[in-house]
């Protein structure tokens, strides 16, 4: 049995996500930023204690959105302290707790949030016109332009990591791009 269970699964249109503490991410000004989506990257890059991260699939550039999950340790799930967000395409290659191994042991650390509110937010960039389909029932915060994941965690720092994932495949380049968020201990 999995130690790994899927927490919250969504399709996004494009690939870039903000992360951080939910006060920060939900702020008047930041969500001003945040609301022109990718067309705003370097402005969203600086509102600070956050962090810009990407997920992206290969396999599923062809069609123009990128089928997700966020996992957790099934033990977390009141308050989680680890969260590795995967496209799911990536699942066809590999088991999940084979591929949360992979990530923790060869992910590449890209920066770090402080979350002092007890919520961290993961908030995905939407161009204003385009939407963003949940593909469970889930508990978010919906807008017009976006909706965002937030998580009742407990205050810290928490180190952002980026990992790409290799797979045979018929295409010339076959990987997958996501990241995992993890408490600095």
């Amino acid at each position: 049995m999995s130690k790994f269970i899927l927490s919250k699964s969504t399709i996004h249109q494009h690939q870039f996500l903000i992360i951080g503490d939910d006060e920060i991410i939900n702020k008047s000004s930041n969500l001003k930023i945040i609301s022109k989506g990718t067309t705003n990257l370097l402005n969203i890059g600086k509102i600070k204690n956050t962090k810009l991260t990407a997920i992206y699939s290969t396999h599923d550039a062809d069609f123009g959105t990128v089928l997700c999950g966020v996992y957790l340790e099934d033990k977390e799930k009141k308050k989680p302290k680890n969260f590795y967000y995967i496209p799911l395409n990536s699942l066809k290659h590999i088991k999940v707790d084979d591929l949360i191994k992979k990530i923790d042991n060869e992910s590449s650390k890209t920066g770090d949030v402080k979350i002092t509110t007890g919520k961290i937010s993961f908030n995905a960039l939407v161009d204003t016109g385009y939407k963003h389909h949940l593909i469970k029932n889930q508990k978010t915060q919906k807008n017009e332009w976006n909706n965002s994941f937030t998580y009742k965690v407990d205050n810290g720092i928490y180190d952002v990591y980026s990992y790409d994932f290799e797979y045979e495949g018929p295409e010339v380049e076959n990987y997958d791009t996501m990241f995992s968020i993890k408490k600095r201990i």
